[in-house]
Parts: structure tokens; sequence; C-alpha cells
């Protein structure tokens, strides 16, 4: 039995490892194409002014903004929002519309954060298995937190500089992990601008920006600006598959009043109203909101930013949110059966505390299946950053770089150390004790008994 056992045990393996080969090399082959939509996010003219000076946030938050920087966000862990939507899992799936195409087809798209401007100018540092993990994906979004410059970087635009500038090369050394997949970069963030100040409506910055991305690297959509070659909605293609939308935008932004008119994708911009004409139109059949915004150095989303990604997200909505700007991990939650990650964190951030350190990477598979919904499954890794080196690990592992963190996301986020292996309550563990005693109750008076017939 025990070679039978074996034997068995060796095809398992074997199956399991030409299971997961196969399933790569489904992911890489699949062919993405952009495609011309007929929509567009306009400019409201709505836009009202935030923030106080070079800050995005208005004078009442600043204190409480200085406070968690200071402290590593250690009191900002409550759930003072109230916020009782259900706890996302660390992996499973979720039900959407049925994915137009092929049964089988799709791809896998992968969420990297915020991408953070270094002060030592060292790019990072990418360990395997982050590296295969960028390796495995067809679609990688990423929030370019910082204005691209083919020249020299200037002066004083790094260390403890609020206004930001890094060289492409800084940017290539992401890309490089997988150049042959699409590669989605972000400019909506609250640093667009930090080389485009010379008036109200100087975009000089943005616009060599967008267009050093595109000629540095080949397989880059630039998302979130309405500047040409920019797109203010993006429509992917997959060959034989579904039809992928994504929109990105900021709520955010340092200096707003002065750059607030500027054609950037603003929270103002977005109203659900505007997301379900563009799924319509666009004919998406997965849509994919990506902003930038909440507060930062902040562990738990802010009771506005819940209300907006909720209203945004549904079936005829964007089917996720993943939310970049605080910095720091916060919880994510399920609405109308779509997951919302209400921030990732960081892909790498040379300055910053532990809690800028660890960042989360979603991860999304989409499959066209013949079932009348489709199933969209999900995993969230974990990445942890040393200096310019950049790990994925496992929450449960030992001789993590920063376990303080690790306690912390136990209690902000629990349901990410449910054991699915391990499923049973404890009124339900009380019940089959019970029931365990009570039977060997009744076995010990049956055998009583007998004795004493006899």
């Amino acid at each position: 039995m025990s070679d039978l056992g074996g034997k068995l045990m060796n095809i398992v393996r074997t199956a399991g490892i030409v299971l997961l080969f196969l399933h790569a090399q489904i992911s890489m082959e699949a062919q993405i194409s952009i495609v011309n939509v007929p929509c567009v996010v306009p400019l409201s003219s709505h836009r009202i002014a935030r923030g106080i000076g070079r800050s995005p946030y208005p004078w009442y938050v600043l204190p409480r903004y200085m406070f968690n920087y200071v402290t590593n966000g250690r009191f900002s862990c409550g759930n003072h929002e109230k916020n009782n939507d259900t706890l996302l899992l660390p992996q499973g799936s979720f039900t959407v519309s049925p994915l137009v195409g092929r049964a089988g087809a799709g791809a896998k798209i992968v969420f990297l954060g915020d991408f953070m401007v270094s002060s030592s100018g060292q790019p990072p540092e990418l360990a395997p298995n982050i590296a295969s993990l960028i390796k495995s994906a067809n679609i990688i979004v990423v929030n370019i937190e910082s204005p691209v410059t083919d020249g020299p970087v200037k002066p004083g635009r790094c260390g403890t500089s609020l206004k930001f500038e890094m060289h492409i090369d800084y940017v290539r050394s992401l890309y490089e992990a997988n150049p042959q997949a699409t590669w989605v970069l972000s400019v909506a963030n609250n640093h667009a601008f930090d080389t485009s100040d010379a008036t109200p409506h100087d975009i000089t910055g943005l616009q060599k920006t967008i267009d050093v991305l595109h000629t540095y690297l080949p397989n880059v959509q630039v998302i979130g600006a309405g500047v040409h070659p920019a797109k203010s909605v993006l429509a992917l293609q997959v060959a034989d598959g579904p039809r992928i939308g994504i929109i990105a935008w900021t709520q955010v932004m340092n200096c707003h009043a002065r750059h607030k008119d500027k054609p950037l994708v603003y929270g103002e911009d977005i109203t659900p109203e505007l997301i379900q004409s563009i799924k319509k139109e666009g004919g998406f059949d997965f849509l994919i909101g990506f902003p930038h915004g909440g507060e930062e150095q902040r562990c738990q989303p802010l009771l506005a930013d819940t209300i907006k990604w909720k209203s945004l997200t549904g079936p005829l909505l964007f089917d996720v949110v993943v939310a970049t700007g605080p910095h720091v991990i916060q919880p994510a939650h399920t609405h109308n059966g779509r997951p919302i990650l209400y921030s990732i964190g960081n892909i790498f951030s040379p300055r910053g505390m532990s809690q800028t350190k660890v960042g989360c990477i979603p991860e999304i598979q989409l499959r066209v299946s013949t079932e009348s919904s489709s199933q969209c499954s999900y995993k969230v890794h974990f990445l942890q950053q040393k200096e310019q080196k950049i790990s994925l690990f496992e929450l449960t592992d030992t001789g993590v770089w920063y376990p303080d963190i690790v306690a912390r996301l136990r209690k902000t986020w629990p349901t990410l150390f449910t054991d699915p292996r391990v499923k049973v309550s404890s009124p339900v563990l009380k019940a089959g004790l019970t029931a365990v005693a009570l039977g060997l109750t009744a076995y010990i008076s049956y055998r009583v008994l007998q004795t004493y017939k006899k």
C-alpha cells in the first residue's frame, strides 16, 4: 500500500506541475490589443480647490497626518468609520456578468501600487519571487508617483522635497521585469504637476512624462490624463476574450488651487452615471477603477472614500476598485459581490517608516466560461521592502522583516489570517464535543448493563 500511495502522490505532483506550466503558458500567450472606444472622462465644471499650500489636505487634517507619520500610524487602526462591509479573504473568486469570447480565453492582471521616487537614485532590486509574479502577468497596473524625464534630474527634487522627479531608467528597471506584458501606468496622483507649475495652465512636465514613457517603454499605456497620447478611458481587448476597461483618477493634488483646472482626471469627474455610460458605450466586459486618494499614513479608509468607491462598484459599474495613495495597506472589503481594495500601499518607497515598507499586490484572473456568469479568481500577495530590495512573503512566515505591521494587519484585516482548512465555529465545536461525550456515556452505560446482566 505504501508503494501504491507513493506512486499516486508522484502522479498527482506531476499532474500539478504540468497544470501550472500550462496555466503559465496560457497566461503569457494571451494577446492584448488597444481598442479605440467612443468614450472619455470629461472635465467636470464642479472642481473645488482643496488643501493648504503645497499640501493636498485641508488645515484640520494636517495635524492628524503628521501625527500618524511620526507614530508610524500606530493610532489609526481603529474602525472609527464603522465600515461593516464584509472583509475580503486573501484569495477567492467573485461573480461577474458573462465574459464574451472563446471558452478558456482570458488574462491575468496584477496591480503594483505606488512607485515612489528614490532619494538615492538607485532603482529597486526585485527578489526572484516577486519578479516571477510580475513575469506571469499579461496586464500590469501601477501608479507612477512622480514626473518622469530622460534628462538630468533637477537638484532638490528628491529627499525631503515635496516636488518629485525620476529618470526614465528608474521606471525601466521595473518595466524590464516583464517587457512582453501590457503595462498600464497611471499619472493621476498628487505629484503629477510637480514639474508643471510655471502657470495655472502649464502642463509641460506632465506632457513630457507621458511622451518619455511612451518613447522609451514600448508596451506602455498611460492613463489618468486627457493629454495625448494618454487616455482617460483605456480599452484592452484580449484575443478571443473579454474587453477590459481601466479608468484612473486622483482625489488629491498638491497645490490644488493652482492645478485644479488642468487636464488630469479628478474625483469630481467620476460619477456613477458616467461610469455606467462608459461601461455600456465602450462594450466593456470587465471595468477597473484605479483611484489615487485617501489620507496618507492612515491604516483605515476614510468614510468619504468608502462611500465614493461603493457608489461606483456594481454589475453596471466598476467590477473591481483598486486604490493607492495612503502608502500603507488598508483593509479591503466586498460590495455588491465585488472587491474594493482601499489602499494596496507601495510597490517601492525608499523613505518612510515600517508601515510604508509593507504593501500588497492583488492578482486577478479573468477566464471566459460557458456558464451564465463568469467567476473571476483573485489572490492578494504581500511584499516587503528593505533598502532597495523588494520580496514577496507569506503572512505566516517566520522572520518577516516587519512583524509589527503583520501584527497590525491581524487587527485591521483579520480575514487574511483565516485558515480555509479550519472552518468549524465554536458553537459547532461545542455541539460536536457534546455529541461525542453523550455517545461515550451511552456506550459505557451499555457495557455496564451487559456486565450486570451476566
